[in-house]
């Protein structure tokens, strides 16, 4: 099958509806089934899709910020133990401080929900790092520090 009939298949799972060449998605009930049904799809076609990931990604992050954090969040609490799921905490590509702060939220949550010393290591260097790019974002710091309990 090729990723187009495999997407042509997600979306119709997810309730793709077409009007005036537009595709609108209904919200999946729960919403564990919709971050099941994208995590296993990404998954299974993470090589062909690598460079649709990375795009796809950024964009979430510049227009629905907000929305893709709660997305992400979602993710997090539901698949933690999936390490797939840490693939899509992609740094925002934004000078925004709310969305740097939103994705220090994120790594914060993933700290905390990992059990492996070395997976929670790897995500306190991804708050290291964004504390040094924004030093002067109090909340970014507060972030990092919380993540650092979380290694203790």
């Amino acid at each position: 099958m090729t990723i187009k009939e495999k997407g042509t298949n997600i979306f119709s799972v997810l309730g793709a509806i077409k009007e005036d060449n537009v595709t609108y998605f209904q919200a999946i009930e729960p919403d564990i089934m919709g971050e099941y049904l994208v995590l296993d799809f990404l998954k299974e076609n993470h090589d062909e899709l690598t460079t649709f990931i990375d795009d796809f990604i950024h964009l979430a992050w510049g227009y629905h910020p907000v929305n893709f954090a709660f997305f992400l969040e979602r993710m997090i609490q539901d698949f933690h133990q999936d390490s797939f799921v840490t693939r899509l905490l992609v740094e925002p590509k934004s000078n925004d401080g709310f969305v740097n702060w939103m994705y220090a939220n994120l790594l914060v949550t993933l700290s905390a929900h990992q059990s492996d010393e070395s997976a929670v290591q790897k995500t306190i260097r991804l708050l290291q790092t964004l504390s040094e790019k924004h030093p002067k974002n109090a909340e970014i710091q507060v972030r990092y520090a919380k993540g650092l309990v979380n290694l203790t």
